[in-house]
């Protein structure tokens, strides 16, 4: 009996600690899919949203907190290219003065 008691410590200690490492794993590898870069024409800029009308016309609004990361000085009528999270919110947004430069493929 005696010699059991440690291995059955042991066994109830892995039954604890094994589903927490589950967890963690299952979380570090739900990471947010980025939609395609939305980019266009930035519009119009009313406080958190930001209106970008694409180059076939159609406008899409972006929502932008304290978490989006933000590359350039943002004017109407530059040139912007953004990402956006499944949640809906930007995650990234770059502006250009035109839209005769490079974009990047991912921020």
């Amino acid at each position: 009996m005696q010699r059991l008691l440690p291995a059955s410590i042991v066994a109830a200690a892995i039954g604890f600690i094994l589903p927490a490492f589950t967890l963690a794993t299952e979380k570090s590898e739900a990471q947010p899919i980025l939609s395609p870069a939305i980019h266009g024409e930035l519009i119009k800029m009313e406080g958190q949203i930001y209106t970008v009308k694409d180059k076939t016309g159609r406008t899409q609004q972006l929502r932008i907190d304290r978490e989006t990361k933000m590359v350039g000085i943002f004017r109407t009528g530059d040139y912007v290219q953004a990402w956006v999270l499944p949640d809906g919110r930007t995650e990234s947004i770059i502006a250009y003065k035109d839209m005769g430069q490079s974009l990047p493929t991912q921020p």
